[in-house]
């Protein structure tokens, strides 16, 4: 059976016009839709599992790896645990207790809801990183920081930020 043919410009690439546009292209391969839209002045946002996929897009001109993360916060980390209370209302309470282990730089925060319905357990365990830690990853990988921002309006990041969003590029 044949496929219907599109229309001259049907697609992503056909639609794109130049201005605030961001593209996050969650499998760019080669750059077959990426590229085209970076040309027309969009904003792609990219990643791929496949470094065959990678290394070939990586040959093509142009591209940047971004990263949002959160900055650990350092008097959370100083004894190794935290507790602290998000919020009480007439019919529940909720806390957060935290473990940090600063050798593996793992966290275990646990929060909890005590209501008249029961108690809600919400885990969560992450790997932590320092923003200078994630410079020395992208520069094996290859990547040097082209810039570091607190938010997405590009306000000046610094020793007390609580997050940052990173912008590397090929070395």
């Amino acid at each position: 059976m044949r496929r219907p043919s599109r229309p001259l410009g049907f697609g992503p690439i056909g639609h794109a016009r130049p201005g605030r546009w961001i593209l996050l292209d969650l499998a760019i391969g080669t750059g077959r839709v990426g590229l085209p839209l970076a040309a027309r002045g969009v904003l792609v946002e990219a990643i791929d599992a496949s470094e065959k996929m990678v290394a070939k897009l990586r040959a093509k001109p142009g591209g940047a790896f971004v990263v949002e993360c959160p900055v650990p916060d350092r008097r959370r980390h100083d004894d190794g645990r935290h507790l602290e209370v998000l919020e009480v209302t007439e019919d529940s309470a909720t806390i957060e207790a935290s473990d940090f282990d600063a050798a593996t730089q793992h966290s275990r925060t646990q929060t909890i809801t005590f209501a008249d319905t029961g108690i809600r357990l919400r885990p969560h365990f992450e790997r932590y990183t320092w923003p200078d830690e994630l410079d020395l990853m992208a520069a094996a990988a290859g990547l040097r920081l082209a810039q570091r921002y607190v938010d997405w309006h590009r306000q000046p990041f610094g020793p007390d930020s609580s997050a940052h969003i990173s912008v590397y590029r090929p070395a």
